[in-house]
């Protein structure tokens, strides 16, 4: 159709003969490496990364939240105050989803490690999952980020190999980036042989995972301590959180505690409400009905200053998580909302569903985006 000039002269139209060569692409897309409750079989193909955009469809696809079980300690100063069993380890790849949800994440890719009760079987976390699955992850060509927060825990050994391996995929794919996680970074970097960046000597701790050289380590970036979240709320925490080996010691404390909640009367007999408190403590047992369940913990939540204390240790146990997935939702979040210009570290986001630990800042230890 032939165009109407408002002015007489010579015009020229230019058209274009090829498409743009410069193609837009997303950005802030990770792939998520970790153990599922499902094995992932309503993907199409469990065997790839899956894509999914919310916590909702991961849950449909790969099942839900790890039943976590933490040993119990009288009068724990430890961070955490508690240690997760072997029985029922803190599996962190859906915490850290929901982390990467809460915090600005969009579309992300999940790749299966296994299933909660093959690690539990198995006895340990192993290194053989990740160099299977390294590889595969590396060929998902729409993400650009790699995250594993079930790495952290792995030995010191298997997680400075797993850790070195990720970034010689992502150097080789050229696409992605590691956001990895600083083993046992809940404790503080002072030197000491425990310090988790420098392991006492400057060349152990998570700096091991840097002797790779800077060609790799450009492909990397960490950041540290792990941070104080409260995506797990107390109102879903009770004495079942507790291992089946160590509730018997919580009985017991909370047996001894009781007299002095409930002191005798004046004739010396057994108080009715003593009787009744002990009979409730007698009952604890990781089995039973859910509303039973539910009127014991929050009968001794009401009572017992040593069980408020227990179930906090609990919440800040399980809360206490590796901050790569939260900080992979922080970087998604930017580039849709500014653009891949504007650095996160430049930039303050408020991380969501979570506190920074007092005393700490979040610090970048590898090479910055």
């Amino acid at each position: 159709m032939i165009e109407q000039r408002a002015t007489p002269g010579v015009y020229v139209t230019e058209v274009d003969g090829f498409s743009s060569t410069v193609v837009a692409v997303p950005t802030g897309i990770p792939v998520f490496l970790g153990y599922t409750e499902k094995n992932g079989a309503k993907a199409a193909n469990a065997t790839l990364p899956v894509r999914i955009s919310s916590l909702a469809e991961y849950i449909d696809i790969f099942g839900a939240a790890p039943q976590i079980e933490y040993d119990y300690v009288s009068n724990s100063q430890a961070t955490p105050p508690y240690q997760a069993n072997n029985a029922a380890p803190a599996f962190g790849l859906y915490f850290g989803l929901e982390l990467f949800f809460n915090n600005g994440g969009g579309i992300c890719y999940v790749l299966s490690l296994g299933t909660y009760d093959e690690v539990i079987a198995a006895g340990a976390f192993g290194k053989d999952a990740y160099t299977n699955a390294l590889p595969i992850a590396s060929g998902c060509t729409e993400a650009d980020l790699l995250v594993m927060p079930d790495a952290v825990h792995l030995s010191l050994d298997d997680w400075a190999s797993v850790s070195q391996l990720a970034l010689q995929s992502c150097e080789q794919s050229q696409h992605l980036m590691c956001v990895l996680d600083v083993r046992n970074g809940y404790l503080p970097a002072d030197g000491t042989a425990q310090d988790p960046i420098t392991g006492g000597t400057g060349s152990g701790g998570f700096y091991r995972i840097a002797g790779l050289g800077e060609e790799f380590n450009k492909y990397g970036v960490s950041y540290y301590p792990w941070l104080n979240t409260n995506i797990v709320s107390m109102s879903d925490i009770d004495y079942r959180w507790i291992s089946a080996t160590t509730l018997a010691l919580l009985v017991a404390d909370l047996t001894t505690e009781a007299p002095t909640l409930f002191p005798p009367s004046a004739t010396d007999a057994p108080a009715p409400r003593l009787q009744s408190y002990l009979s409730i403590v007698s009952s604890l047992t990781q089995a039973g009905d859910a509303v039973a369940v539910r009127q014991r913990h929050q009968s001794l939540m009401a009572v017992s200053p040593l069980y408020q204390t227990c179930m906090n240790n609990i919440a800040t146990s399980v809360n206490l998580l590796p901050p790569a997935a939260a900080m992979a939702g922080v970087y998604a979040r930017t580039d849709h909302t500014f653009g891949v210009f504007q650095s996160p570290a430049n930039y303050f986001h408020p991380l969501q569903r979570m506190r920074q630990r007092p005393g700490c800042s979040l610090i970048s230890v590898l090479s910055a985006r």
